[in-house]
């Protein structure tokens, strides 16, 4: 999908973001609030971060989720989690060309983990931030578009890639490539 001089695909993903904020859930919506009357919230010296591969660092969410209370412990405030989506194995490049965006990669869990992880660092006062490269695709399933919730209540919103040939004809350059 193209949003470029494309007004009904604007309109599109305008109602489809409007219809996620309204199934948002309440304590996401005060967040949300809270930051909108404090823009500069991230800007913050009291924000500390941290980058990880959930695997490395804990084996798998369930197991993550219970090293909360050392990341509390370390005064975490954001954590961001390395490429975490179904990928194809055993052959991958460690997580970022996706086999499916829907699903979280059974090695590490499921949608309902990661739900329950989510909530859980919240509660601890700790934002998750999820690493994802939406244009990196590894199998035609990747590549479906539209916007669905799954039985876990997380959302995902997925907007199908261009082929190559595609983005010659529309940009007149190539696949990757940018004309300079």
């Amino acid at each position: 999908m193209s949003l470029y001089n494309n007004h009904a695909a604007f309109e599109s993903l305008i109602d489809s973001m409007a219809e996620a904020y309204a199934d948002r859930p309440a304590d996401l919506k005060r967040l949300d609030k809270s930051r909108e009357q404090d823009p500069d919230w991230y800007k913050r010296g009291n924000m500390f971060g941290m980058t990880m591969y959930t695997d490395l660092f804990a084996g798998d969410l369930k197991k993550l989720a219970d090293k909360i209370p050392y990341l509390k412990e370390q005064k975490l405030t954001q954590l961001h989690l390395m490429p975490l989506l179904d990928m194809p194995h055993p052959n991958n490049d460690g997580g970022y060309a996706v086999q499916d965006f829907d699903a979280v990669d059974p090695k590490l869990g499921t949608n309902e983990d990661l739900a329950a992880l989510a909530k859980k660092l919240r509660r601890a006062g700790i934002s998750l931030c999820i690493d994802s490269v939406s244009y990196r695709f590894s199998s035609p399933r990747a590549r479906r578009s539209g916007r669905r919730r799954d039985e876990s209540g997380l959302t995902f919103h997925q907007f199908g890639c261009q082929s190559a040939e595609e983005r010659h004809e529309e940009y007149g350059h190539g696949a990757g490539g940018h004309q300079r």
